[in-house]
């Protein structure tokens, strides 16, 4: 009996689908991880990887095993993964790391950091189930060295090639290769809508991977065919009536850096990402400060950034983290989140939940686009918790970051172009975009909002800021963002046309002081300019999204403003009533008004009270010290209230 055949009853579910995967070939995720396991574990990449990397840009990347969405379906049903264990010569005569310790550290359960099924059940809320089926231990004819070579089978003399064709050659005569060639619309393997390919295979090998500091392969994913000139045949003939063919490969340890325990499955989460279509959301700038000359971009927020690697500032080696959650975006590419289309609104509250469980991220259009051309630039919010395999995030809190779809994955890092993603970090300090001497990190609580009872706002002029790729304001801005009772609380204007949120209290001042009160804008393009009459000494001022009314009030009681802005395309807003009243008799204390002749940048009166301390003076348009010594004699001093 075929083992392939066996494998399927226990592998296949009736009727699951996985009409999602479609090739998109021969797209690149144009980066690599070996740096970055390097990095993780505090060890040198060979000197012949960048030799081969500077001679080829498109070494150790997949060429076929990249999938998309066809039709709008959702990345759903059960996707199967070969993973072949395989001994060199003189490996261990009896294994030490069992296949059913593979087995279930990648699949089946229970594993301390959790599988590769658990992880991508949770990131798909049970849209998609990853299972896998292992064979071995497969002893091959090739030496360890012979394989290795003389640069962690990462230089010119490795036959990594070799080694896997010698293992499928003695599997192929158990393994029914058809049931992983499942990339077509139909969600059935081997069923004519697919490719002649099996998707992606797996390789481990028993002994401490060279990332480690072990004498093993270093791990990376390839193709066969880039190292042996053509993919691996198989026997079994697919319903194209040509043989399956075997091509991209994942290789890594079934050891973790001990050599005594199994591996997790954090690497190949990530890598399967890239098997669905994902590219890597991190940036190298300068190779020769190795892991430290890169930008995280997305940082430990996204699965295919800093997701598998870790946190925090870049060090020589950090505890096991991850598999994390995809950022919103990717698993929006694959169907598993619902983009949320608030439309046109002024002053909108919204609530999230965690993205994790509810599957609700906001998606809002910064350009309007047109009649030739979609929307180019997006705003995402996302509330992330730290639940599930977000457990270890740096804090709970919303994501806010902006998609430009004219913008590259790796711009030139000499300009200030964007990103396809960037984070908009809360505190602004951009260390996702910095390399460690720059101050770079891989992500931090201060990339989140709401963390801590903060309340942030977005807007063109805040700092991170939401301007267009243009430098215009977009007619989007984030009033309120803020985490209560376990959800995301933001409150959001997308109006094209500018309104004023009217205040229904009256505002108290204090008589004499001069105050600034402000008032919300929602909508429009900004900057703005404030509308209406005002009494002399009175003006507007408009920061961000608020008009600010400056002005004071000699009298007490209540006085009413008719106000407007006009955005910067011309666009009036209706006319709104703003209500003032000023309340008791001014106090002031004898040390505020010395204080400015002390201290002048420092002085604590405003202009209001300055001219009233003039015109009950000496009257010569400026407050002095004449002025100063009337009061004292006329009031004495008094504390302000």
């Amino acid at each position: 009996m075929r083992v392939g055949k066996s494998w399927r009853a226990q592998a296949m579910v009736a009727g699951s689908v996985i009409g999602f995967l479609v090739l998109l070939a021969p797209a690149r995720s144009s980066a690599q991880d070996i740096e970055a396991v390097a990095h993780r574990k505090g060890i040198t990449v060979p000197e012949a990887y960048y030799q081969r990397m500077q001679e080829d840009p498109t070494a150790y990347e997949f060429e076929r095993a990249l999938f998309r969405r066809a039709g709008g379906a959702s990345a759903s049903g059960e996707v199967r993964i070969p993973v072949i264990l395989g001994l060199f010569v003189d490996s261990d005569a009896d294994p030490h790391i069992t296949r059913e310790m593979v087995e279930a550290s990648l699949f089946k359960g229970p594993a301390e950091r959790g599988t590769i099924t658990e992880s991508y059940l949770e990131m798909s809320r049970g849209a998609l189930t990853v299972s896998g089926d292992v064979i071995g231990w497969v002893r091959t004819g090739l030496t360890m060295s012979e394989v290795v070579g003389s640069d962690s089978a990462l230089g010119p003399d490795a036959r990594v090639g070799e080694w896997i064709v010698d293992m499928l050659n003695q599997a192929d005569a158990d393994v029914d290769f058809r049931q992983y060639d499942n990339d077509g619309p139909d969600g059935q393997p081997n069923s004519g809508d697919d490719d002649g390919y099996v998707d992606v295979i797996t390789v481990e090998f028993l002994e401490v991977a060279a990332s480690c500091g072990g004498p093993a392969i270093w791990p990376h994913r390839w193709t066969i065919s880039a190292q042996t000139g053509s993919p691996f045949q198989t026997n079994d003939i697919g319903a194209n009536g040509l043989p399956i063919l075997v091509h991209d490969y994942i290789t890594q340890s079934a050891a973790d850096c001990s050599g005594t325990k199994v591996q997790d499955a954090g690497v190949i989460a990530h890598e399967f990402g890239h098997a669905l279509g994902l590219p890597d959301y991190y940036h190298w700038v300068d190779r020769e400060l190795g892991p430290e000359g890169r930008r995280w971009v997305l940082g430990c927020w996204a699965l295919m950034a800093a997701g598998s690697w870790g946190c925090g500032p870049v060090g020589s080696t950090r505890e096991p983290y991850g598999p994390a959650h995809m950022i919103g975006h990717s698993k929006g590419t694959l169907g598993w989140v619902n983009y949320l289309d608030i439309g046109e609104v002024w002053n909108e509250e919204i609530f999230l939940g965690p993205a994790q469980t509810d599957g609700n991220v906001l998606r809002i259009p910064l350009d309007p686009g047109g009649l030739e051309h979609p929307p180019t630039e997006f705003l995402f919010a996302e509330f992330r918790a730290q639940i599930g395999f977000d457990h270890a995030l740096p804090a709970t809190g919303v994501l806010l970051y902006k998609q430009d779809s004219s913008a590259s994955l790796r711009p030139d890092p000499a300009t200030n172009e964007p990103y396809y993603l960037t984070m908009l970090e809360q505190d602004g300090n951009r260390g996702l975009l910095k390399t460690t001497p720059e101050g770079g990190n891989r992500g931090e609580a201060g990339d989140a909002w709401g963390v801590n009872g903060l309340v942030g706002k977005l807007n063109g002029e805040t700092n991170p800021s939401l301007r267009l790729h243009n430098g215009d304001w977009p007619p989007v801005m984030v009033h309120e963002v803020s985490v209560q009772d376990g959800l995301a609380r933001l409150v959001v204007s997308t109006g094209q046309t500018p309104r004023l949120v009217e205040r229904p209290e009256t505002v108290e001042v204090m008589q004499i002081r001069s105050f600034a009160v402000p008032v919300r804008i929602a909508g429009g393009h900004g900057p703005y300019t404030g509308v209406g009459t005002l009494p002399q000494g009175f003006s507007f001022e408009n920061i961000g999204d608020e008009l600010f009314l400056i002005g004071s009030l000699q009298e007490a009681g209540e006085n009413s403003y008719s106000i407007a802005v006009r955005d910067r395309l011309g666009n009036p807003s209706p006319t709104v009533t703003l209500t003032v009243n000023a309340t008791g008799d001014w106090v002031i204390a004898s040390t505020d008004l010395i204080e400015g002749f002390l201290d002048p940048e420092n002085d604590p009166l405003t202009d209001g009270e300055r001219v009233y301390l003039d015109q009950t003076g000496n009257n010569n348009n400026r407050f002095d010290v004449g002025d100063l010594r009337k009061w004292l004699r006329a009031q004495g001093p008094q504390e302000r209230h």
